[in-house]
């Protein structure tokens, strides 16, 4: 975690203009539009493999459960970052409406942490692709010898 000394003089002091104020307000709807989809997204992904799984022929059960868990597992994943992005458009609504330096803070910790997330979620991808290509290419050239 980067320490802040917020305590520290500055040479010339931050001014948000009211256009930025502006701005920053603005966007809170087309964020509150993408936290909402990502919160149906999730819902979509518990409820429809469960349905799914509640309708699968006796002999798929154990697949249609592995499904469902799995669906679960990335339903969590999508909540987390549909969660900051309504906290970010929360407070930058009320920061909009009100100008009070705690929304401003709120809003830009809230975006700073969805943006954390999202990146560490990348690389825990980037990292899973290259694995499961190595293993392909490793099954590839170990294929003929079997």
């Amino acid at each position: 975690r980067m320490a802040l000394d917020y305590d520290v003089p500055r040479e010339r002091p931050t001014v948000m203009t009211g256009y930025a104020c502006d701005m920053l307000a603005q966007t809170s709807i087309y964020v509150r539009i993408m936290s909402v989809l990502m919160f149906i997204g999730a819902a979509l992904l518990v409820i429809l493999p469960f349905m799914a799984a509640v309708s699968a022929t006796a002999g798929g059960g154990g697949e249609a459960a592995a499904g469902v868990c799995v669906s679960i597992a990335v339903a969590v994943i999508y909540v987390i970052p549909a969660t900051l992005l309504a906290q970010y458009a929360s407070s930058s609504r009320q920061f909009g409406k009100l100008r009070e330096t705690r929304a401003l803070e709120r809003a830009l910790r809230a975006q700073k942490s969805f943006w954390q997330f999202t990146a560490i979620l990348a690389v825990i991808v980037v990292c899973l692709y290259t694995a499961l290509i190595a293993f392909g290419v490793l099954m590839a050239s170990m294929g003929g010898r079997l």
